[in-house]
C-alpha cells in the first residue's frame, strides 16, 4: 500500500531572547501542521562535542520551551508519525522553519530486524528472547534454564557464582508459583543482575528482570504456536497470543495449555553406619506425571494518559491438574545378614490454582527517565494433593503389607503495595527513594494415616498458619561526572513473621527484626577498559515450607520434614567488573552467615532417612567469570566461563571429608544463518566435578541444537526442530556424608527430547515505529 505523504511546518517563534547566568540559549515555540492538528512529542538537546544529552522537554498542545546553559547545542524534535529533525543551534534565532516528512504507513504484518540473542550492559547479561530458539520454550523456567549463568534445579533459580535469584515483572517481585503464568511469547528480553541495588528487595543474591514486549505499532497482531515433544513420554503444547495497539491503549491476551506426560528417574544409595544394625539401601524410582489439564492464561491492559503517564493492569493465572504415578523399589541389606525388598507404589492427584492481579502507574517526570512509580499486587495460590501409597515389604522374617494416605492443602495469599520516585538535581546528581509493604498469609493442613486396621495409628494430622509482614524503605544517591560514577544506597526492612499450629497458644516460629542493607558502587569508564566495583549486603529468608514442621511421607525409609528452628542467612558480597570492548571479566567474593542447606540425616527412630533444611555456620564463595559475545554477518556467539570455589563450614554436623574443590561452569551459544534457508542454533552447558565442604557433585551438562526457518510472503510462518540434551548428560549426581552416614543420588529428569514446532502469526499494523522510551529509562525503570 502506497502511503500518503504530507508535510509538517514547524515555526519556532522566539518569544524572547535574553541571557541569564545559567542560560545562554532559550528556545521556545510551537509545532503546527497544515490541517491544524494538535500534536505532542519531545524536544531534546545534545552536546555537539560528545553527543551527550543536555536536557529534554515535552511538546504539549503544540507548544514547547527549553532553556540551556551552553553556547551551542544540537536540538532534535520528535513527533509521532513524522521523521525526527535535528539542527545545530549556536545562537538564538527567530522564526526559523523546519519541514518534516510524515512516516510511511504500512499495512499488513511487519517483522523487525533481529537483535543479538545475548548482550552485555554494565556487566549485566541481557537475553533478547523474541524470534530466537528461546522464544519457543514451554514456560519461563525452561527459558531461564537455557540462559547463561542461570541454573534451575527442582524449581529453584540461582545464578552461578552468586546464589539464589528472584524474578521481577512489571514493577513487582513474583513468587515461584507465578513463574509458569508468564507467557514466553510476550517476553521481549530478560536481564540478569548479580549486584542488585537497594531498589530491589534485599532477599536473594541476584535479580532477574522480565521485560515484556512494548510494540508501538497501531493495529493488531496474533500468533498461534503448537509443538509436539517426545521425551520419556509424549507432550503437546498449544499457545495463542493476541496484541492490540491503539493510539492511547493496548491490550494483550495469552492462553496456553500442556497435555501429555513427563517423567523422572532416580537412583539413590543410603549407607547408614552409625545405628544398631547398619544397612545399605539402594533405591530405584520411576515417576510418570500425566498432565490432565494445565491451562495458563494472562490478560494485560495499558492506557497512556499522556506522553508522561501510563497505567497498566495485569491479570494472570494457572489451573494445574495432574496425576503422578511413582514406583519406588528399595533393596535393603543389613550388616546382620538380613535383606528386605520394599516396593512403594504412589498414586497422587494434585490440583494447583494460581491467580494474580497487579496495577501499576508510571509518571515520567522528565525526558531523562526519572519517574514516579506506584504499584499494587494481589496473588493467591492454592495447592491440594492426595497420595495413595501401596507398600509391600518382603525379606528375611519380614512380610508386611500396608496402605498409606498422605494428603494436604495449602492456601497462600500475598499482598504488595509500593511506591518509587527518581529525580535529578544539581546537574550531576540523581536521587531514588521508595517504600514497600508486603504481607503473606498462609494456611496449610496435612494428614498422614495408615489405612489398614491392623497397622499403626495416625502418623500426623495438623493444621498451620503463617503470617509475615515486611515493611521496607530505601534511598539511593548517584553522581555522574565525566568518566566516573558512584552510587550509595541503603535499604531498611522490618520483618514481623509468626507461625503456629492452629489451636496452639505459643508460636513455633517468631521473628521480629529490623535490618539495614547497604549498597555502594564506583564505576570508571575508560577508552578501552571500564571498571565497576560494588559491595552489597543481602538476605536469604527460609521459605514457609521449610519452617513448617511438615511430615511428607515418601516411603518406609524416607520422609521430608520442615524445621521450625531455621534462621535467615545474611550475605556480604564484593565484586569487581572489567569491560574490555565487548568482553567482560568479573571477580567476586561472597561471605554468608548461617546459610541454609538441605541434608539427609537419621530420623528419631534411628533407622529412617529424613530430608531437612538446616543452618550451617558459614559459607565462603569466590568466583571469576569471563564472558565474550561475538557477532558477524551470518554467525553470532556468546561464550561464558566461570570458576567458583565454595566452602561450607560447620561446628554441629560432621561432613566427614570436608574437601572443597573448584567448580567449572561453561556456557556456549552459536547461531548460524545458512543464507535465507535455515538458522542453526546450538546451546551447550557444562558443570564440572566439584565439592563444597559438605557435598560432592559429579559432572553434568547438556548440548541442545535447533534448526528453524521463517517463510511466507510476510514471513508469518515459523518452523523449528529442537533436540534438547542430545546426549542425555544433564544428570544430577551428588554425594553427601552426615555424621558418618552417606547418601548418594543420581537423578535424570525428562530432559532429552525432540520437539517439532510450528508457529503462525498474522495481523494488521501501522508501522509508526516511534519509540517513546526516554534516555536512561531502561536503567531507572527496572521493576523494583
Amino acid at each position: 500500500m502506497t502511503a500518503k505523504k504530507s508535510t509538517l511546518i514547524l515555526f519556532l517563534m522566539l518569544i524572547s531572547v535574553y541571557k541569564q547566568a545559567d542560560a545562554q540559549l532559550t528556545i521556545s515555540g510551537m509545532v503546527e501542521t497544515e490541517d491544524g492538528a494538535v500534536l505532542s512529542g519531545t524536544i531534546l538537546a545534545y552536546n555537539p562535542g560528545d553527543s551527550s544529552l543536555l536536557k529534554g522537554g515535552f511538546i504539549e498542545d503544540n507548544h514547547f520551551s527549553l532553556k540551556l546553559d551552553v553556547e551551542e547545542a544540537i536540538i532534535e524534535v520528535k513527533v509521532i508519525g513524522f521523521e525526527s529533525y535535528s539542527e545545530l543551534i549556536s545562537e538564538s534565532k527567530q522564526d526559523y522553519k523546519i519541514r518534516l516528512v510524515e512516516l510511511e504507513a504500512l499495512s499488513g504484518l511487519s517483522i523487525k530486524g533481529e537483535r543479538q540473542l545475548f548482550e552485555q550492559s554494565n556487566g549485566h547479561v541481557i537475553v533478547n528472547v523474541d524470534n530466537t530458539v528461546l522464544s519457543t520454550m514451554n514456560n519461563l523456567l525452561g527459558l531461564l534454564e537455557k540462559s547463561p549463568g542461570v541454573v534451575v534445579s527442582n524449581g529453584n533459580i540461582s545464578v552461578v557464582g552468586k546464589g539464589d535469584a528472584h524474578v521481577y515483572l512489571d514493577g513487582q517481585k513474583i513468587s515461584p508459583d507465578r513463574l509458569s503464568t508468564i507467557p514466553v511469547a510476550q517476553i521481549d528480553r530478560i536481564e540478569i543482575i548479580n549486584d542488585p541495588g537497594v531498589q530491589y528487595d534485599a532477599e536473594g543474591q541476584a535479580v532477574i528482570v522480565i521485560h515484556l514486549k512494548k510494540d508501538k505499532r497501531q493495529g493488531y497482531q496474533a500468533s498461534i504456536l503448537q509443538h509436539y515433544t517426545k521425551g520419556y513420554y509424549h507432550l503437546y503444547f498449544v499457545d495463542a497470543n493476541l496484541n492490540i495497539q491503539g493510539k492511547k491503549w493496548s491490550l494483550r491476551m495469552n492462553l496456553n495449555n500442556n497435555l501429555g506426560a513427563t517423567g523422572l528417574r532416580a537412583k539413590n544409595v543410603l549407607d547408614l553406619k552409625n545405628i544398631s544394625d547398619p544397612y545399605i539401601g539402594r533405591t530405584n524410582y520411576v515417576e510418570k506425571t500425566t498432565l490432565q489439564n494445565m491451562p495458563n492464561y494472562a490478560l494485560g491492559l495499558n492506557y497512556k494518559f499522556s506522553e508522561r503517564s501510563r497505567l497498566s493492569v495485569e491479570y494472570g493465572g494457572r489451573l494445574s491438574r495432574n496425576h503422578v504415578y511413582g514406583n519406588n523399589t528399595i533393596h535393603v541389606n543389613y550388616d546382620s545378614g538380613d535383606s528386605v525388598r520394599m516396593v512403594a507404589k504412589n498414586n497422587s492427584d494434585n490440583l494447583e490454582t494460581v491467580n494474580s492481579v497487579s496495577i501499576n502507574y508510571t509518571f515520567n517526570t522528565d525526558t531523562l527517565g526519572h519517574q514516579l512509580f506506584i504499584g499494587a499486587n494481589y496473588a493467591f495460590t492454592e495447592i491440594a494433593y492426595h497420595d495413595q501409597i501401596d507398600e509391600t515389604q518382603r525379606g528375611n522374617n519380614v512380610s508386611v503389607d500396608g496402605d498409606v494416605i498422605s494428603k494436604g492443602n495449602n492456601r497462600n495469599d500475598l499482598y504488595t503495595l509500593q511506591i518509587d520516585q527518581s529525580l535529578s538535581f544539581l546537574k550531576h546528581y540523581e536521587l531514588a527513594f521508595g517504600a514497600k509493604y508486603n504481607q503473606a498469609e498462609l494456611n496449610s493442613s496435612i494428614y498422614v494415616n495408615n489405612t489398614r486396621p491392623d497397622s499403626v495409628e495416625i502418623i500426623d494430622s495438623s493444621s498451620y498458619v503463617y503470617d509475615e509482614k515486611i515493611m521496607a524503605s530505601y534511598i539511593s544517591l548517584q553522581r555522574s561526572y565525566d568518566k566516573w560514577n558512584f552510587n550509595l544506597g541503603v535499604r531498611l526492612e522490618h520483618v514481623d513473621a509468626l507461625a503456629k499450629q492452629k489451636g496452639a497458644y505459643e508460636p513455633y516460629y517468631n521473628l521480629n527484626r529490623w535490618n539495614l542493607f547497604p549498597k555502594a558502587s564506583l564505576s570508571v569508564k575508560g577508552e578501552k577498559v571500564s571498571w565497576h566495583q560494588s559491595y552489597t549486603m543481602r538476605v536469604s529468608r527460609p521459605s514457609y515450607s521449610n519452617i513448617t514442621p511438615y511430615y511428607y511421607y515418601m516411603n518406609a525409609l524416607t520422609s521430608i520434614q520442615g524445621n521450625p528452628g531455621i534462621k535467615p542467612s545474611y550475605t556480604h558480597s564484593l565484586e569487581s567488573k572489567f569491560t574490555i570492548q565487548m568482553a567482560s571479566l568479573v571477580v567476586g567474593h561472597n561471605y554468608s552467615i548461617d546459610p541454609a542447606l538441605f541434608i539427609n540425616r537419621v530420623g528419631e527412630d534411628g533407622v529412617s532417612n529424613v530430608i531437612q533444611s538446616v543452618n550451617i555456620s558459614q559459607l565462603n564463595s569466590t568466583y571469576i567469570q569471563l564472558a565474550i559475545p561475538t557477532a558477524y554477518k551470518l554467525w553470532e556467539s556468546y561464550n561464558m566461563a566461570n570458576i567458583s570455589f565454595n566452602k561450607y563450614q560447620d561446628n554441629t554436623y560432621d561432613f566427614g571429608n570436608d574437601l572443597s574443590t573448584p567448580k567449572l561452569y561453561l556456557y556456549t551459544y552459536h547461531g548460524f544463518k545458512v543464507k535465507d534457508i535455515v538458522k542453526l542454533e546450538l546451546i551447550g552447558e557444562y558443570q564440572g566435578r566439584y565439592a563444597d565442604g559438605s557435598r560432592s557433585f559429579l559432572p553434568n551438562g547438556a548440548l541442545n541444537i535447533g534448526a528453524s526457518r521463517t517463510f511466507g510472503k510476510a514471513k508469518q510462518w515459523y518452523v523449528q526442530l529442537f533436540l534438547n540434551d542430545m546426549f542425555r548428560t544433564s544428570l544430577y549426581r551428588a554425594q553427601l556424608e552426615i555424621d558418618g552416614n552417606q547418601t548418594a543420588w543420581n537423578q535424570a529428569s525428562d530432559t532429552r527430547f525432540l520437539r517439532c514446532l510450528l508457529k503462525y502469526r498474522f495481523g494488521k499494523l501501522k508501522e509508526v515505529d516511534y519509540e517513546a522510551r526516554k534516555i536512561n529509562e531502561d536503567a531507572l525503570n527496572r521493576t523494583k
